[in-house]
């Protein structure tokens, strides 16, 4: 991954802020704790540079986390539903787009990814020109 040094620093911070707050959920008030920091996670998702990557894993893993632990509607209210909102602006597509097959081995999985053996820039320099043709 392509990856600075305050990128890096950004998503160190608001990964232990969001993990603290994850374990402590029941004794605090989630919502005024975790506000900026999802809101400033969610921000700087949509704005694709070199190391959105990074940044889009942190907030796949805050989301697949806090769905874990759903039954509190107070974590739904403050991390599933904006991290799903945009989970869906980054991931989604115009209806009049068109959408190509892919092969099983044109695919990357969740844990792959997550776990750095397989990153989009790799995917893409395989399969970008195959999707651009369509």
């Amino acid at each position: 991954l392509v990856q600075d040094d305050a990128t890096h620093e950004f998503v160190g911070l608001i990964k232990k802020k969001i993990d603290w707050c994850l374990a402590n959920h029941s004794t605090i008030d989630l919502g005024s704790c975790l506000q900026d920091e999802i809101r400033l996670l969610v921000e700087s998702c949509l704005c694709l540079d070199d190391c959105w990557e990074s940044r889009f894993k942190l907030l796949m893993d805050v989301f697949f986390r806090s769905v874990s632990i759903s039954s509190n509607p107070i974590v739904c209210e403050h991390l599933v539903l904006p991290c799903l909102s945009a989970i869906v602006k980054i991931t989604g597509h115009s209806p009049k787009e068109k959408i190509v097959p892919l092969d099983s081995q044109s695919t990357i999985t969740l844990n792959e990814w997550a776990n750095g053996r397989r990153s989009f820039n790799g995917w893409s320099s395989h399969y970008g020109n195959i999707l651009l043709a369509a």
